[in-house]
C-alpha cells in the first residue's frame, strides 16, 4: 500500500488512497464529480498496515482536478497537427 504524508491540525498522518471513481448519479449528484477518500494508517508490530480512524473524503468537481493536474504538469496538451483547422 502507497501512502503519503498530510498533515492535520500540527499532526502528520501517513494517508493511503482508498478510492477513487466517478460519483454514480442519483437524485443529489450529477457525473461531473470524481468521489476521493483517503485513510490514515501505521504499521503494526507485525508490518502490515492498520487503519487510524482518520480519514477525508469527497466529491471533486472534474474540470477543478483537470485544472488543477494541468497547472501542475501532471498533464500536458497534446497537438495532432492534421486536426487543426486552417492548416495545409
Amino acid at each position: 500500500m502507497h501512502t503519503f504524508t498530510i498533515k492535520h491540525d500540527g499532526r502528520k498522518h501517513r494517508m493511503a488512497l482508498v478510492s477513487l471513481h466517478p460519483v454514480t448519479p442519483y437524485a443529489q449528484s450529477d457525473d461531473t464529480h470524481y468521489f476521493i477518500s483517503c485513510g490514515a494508517y501505521a504499521r503494526d508490530g507485525g508490518g502490515r498496515m492498520e487503519y487510524q480512524g482518520v480519514s477525508i473524503r469527497g466529491d471533486v468537481p472534474i474540470q477543478e482536478l483537470v485544472r488543477w493536474a494541468l497547472r501542475k504538469g501532471f498533464l500536458a496538451w497534446e497537438i495532432q497537427q492534421d486536426r487543426i483547422e486552417g492548416e495545409d
